[in-house]
């Protein structure tokens, strides 16, 4: 798309012409079967742990902020 939009190419169809689709690979149904219940159990850990993960980014902002306002209060005394 960014090749079109410098016009390097006109359009769609001349940027299908340099894309190598290479090997196609099919799903297997009877492994898609297989690993069903593990996928349901990683997207329900996903949800969870989304959660948590923002939850630690929150500890982290929290953090950067005091030592920053830490900072520029050690750089405001020394300025005089």
């Amino acid at each position: 798309m960014a090749m079109i939009g410098v016009k390097h190419i006109n359009d769609f169809a001349e940027a299908k012409k340099l894309i190598d689709t290479g090997k196609v690979y099919y799903p297997n149904l009877e492994n898609t079967k297989k690993y069903e219940p593990y996928y349901r159990i990683y997207i329900e850990l996903y949800k969870q742990n989304k959660k948590l993960m923002s939850m630690m980014d929150e500890i982290k902002l929290t953090y950067l902020k005091i030592t920053l306002r830490m900072r520029c209060d050690f750089f405001y005394v020394f300025s005089f």
